[in-house]
């Protein structure tokens, strides 16, 4: 069946998560040194990862906001050296947070041109993401995408994560086609592949590790755009 539609994740296909991890470092900086934390930057940071890790939405789980799930992490770190966390502390530090994004997320190469390219194709293009939407919108306006995208499908309108079918369904929904006129390309296997295949729908796996499932896999976006131009045409 032609392809209709070309749905994509964000976060490690579309955002560069090196890029992400620099910006939570810079923002625990900040934090340190406006408090005089007796800890480093570095080790805040880490110490909140410990925190959020469990915290953090698992796979097809309900969904939890990134700003609530950090709040209660970097709360209980606080709490540990003995730092109370007062509502203007978390004013102040979640404005420093999302600036510092907007200031360092950058896209992963060529992902302008590969939303572009299937723009050029006629897909309806699509974005489904497990962030919530202040977070993604932050992000989006940091990396510059937001316009390519037809419609955008996040964890917190359906309230569930990825790979959870009503997450796909929905996105499949807004482009008004059938999964077998749809492709889903991500990193995740778990959440991108197996979510999108468990569906009906085709799954490109983006890794530059290797790919282990998916009904193609590419080291680079830039080979997505050869694979959408073939499945436009299949009959």
């Amino acid at each position: 069946m032609a392809l209709r539609a070309a749905l994509f994740d964000f976060g490690g296909t579309l955002l560069d998560m090196q890029s992400d991890t620099r910006a939570h470092q810079r923002a625990y900086d900040a934090l340190v040194e406006k408090f005089d934390l007796p800890l480093s930057g570095h080790d805040l940071y880490e110490a909140v990862q410990r925190e959020l890790e469990p915290r953090q939405s698992q796979p097809g789980a309900p969904w939890v906001s990134v700003k609530d799930l950090t709040h209660d992490a970097v709360l209980e770190v606080l709490s540990s050296v003995g730092h109370e966390l007062r509502m203007q502390d978390w004013i102040w530090f979640w404005g420093a947070y999302t600036s510092l994004h907007r200031q360092y997320l950058v896209p992963i190469s060529y992902a302008a041109g590969v939303l572009q390219d299937a723009k050029r194709l006629k897909l309806h293009v699509g974005l489904l993401s497990d962030a919530d939407r202040e977070s993604l919108d932050v992000a989006m306006d940091a990396v510059r995408l937001k316009p390519s995208f037809d419609a955008i499908t996040t964890s917190e309108e359906i309230k569930r994560s990825k790979p959870a079918k009503e997450m796909f369904l929905a996105a499949l929904e807004k482009a008004g086609c059938k999964p077998q006129e749809a492709v889903y390309i991500g990193d995740s296997v778990e959440r991108d592949v197996r979510g999108a295949r468990a569906v009906g729908m085709r799954a490109i796996h983006f890794s530059t590790d290797g790919c282990k499932e998916g009904d193609y896999c590419v080291p680079s976006l830039q080979l997505v755009t050869k694979i959408l131009k073939e499945l436009k045409v299949t009959a």
